[in-house]
């Protein structure tokens, strides 16, 4: 069964039809009323990204061939210069190239999408990773800070207790009671100054300021 030919007289028209039939291939002369060139090639394509393509033309042009070629067709026929088995060939030719290359560019587009979502698989991970890092790097800062304030705080507690004793014994006097008080003040101005350090440390609007190695190490 020959499959029927529908003709158009116009780049527009044939765009129309093809629209409309769904073509199994198009025929498509490169002088037309409305469109000439590679640009007629350029715009079926456009319109029908997965049509096989035959062009037909007037010009024995080796160049042109290879442009309507590059603009999407997938044959090439010079007027005149070929038969009824020449056009068959071509035509199949053309529906086998273009089920080819529209399996290929599904499967580029295919392969795009799975690489960007292993892509978006390797950011999850590396989100994750970072913020597990992040998570163990506060906890060892929070372990350091309980160690850092473990030992003053047991001091004042054991400032306390003296106090108490004393008070209990009898032997808490003014003199006494200067000395612990002197002791605790001390122990929780470091602690403060250790709170500044920490509020210092993890400003995100600090200048760059000059200062002496001797006196940071010491």
């Amino acid at each position: 069964n020959e499959e029927p030919v529908i003709w158009a007289q116009t780049l527009a028209e044939g765009l129309a039809e093809a629209g409309r039939e769904q073509p199994d291939v198009v025929l498509l002369d490169l002088s037309l009323p409305d469109s000439s060139g590679v640009a007629t090639v350029q715009k079926m394509r456009a319109a029908f990204a997965d049509m096989p393509i035959v062009v037909f033309t007037g010009h024995d042009d080796s160049a042109l061939a290879v442009a309507s070629l590059e603009a999407g067709a997938q044959d090439y026929l010079v007027k005149g210069k070929f038969d009824v088995d020449a056009l068959n060939r071509a035509v199949r030719n053309a529906q086998v190239r273009g089920a080819l290359e529209s399996r290929l560019r599904l499967l580029n587009e295919t392969l795009e999408q799975r690489v960007q979502e292993e892509l978006a698989k390797n950011r999850e991970k590396d989100l994750q990773l970072i913020q597990q890092s992040r998570q163990i790097a506060m906890g060892e800062m929070v372990r350091n800070i309980a160690h850092q304030w473990r030992q003053p705080l047991n001091t004042i507690a054991l400032i306390l207790a003296n106090i108490q004793d004393d008070y209990r014994l009898g032997e808490l006097n003014e003199a006494t009671l200067e000395r612990a008080m002197a002791d605790g003040n001390r122990i929780v101005q470091k602690m403060s100054r250790y709170i500044d350090d920490l509020r210092n440390l993890f400003q995100i609007d600090k200048e760059k300021q000059l200062f002496g190695i001797g006196g940071a190490v010491h």
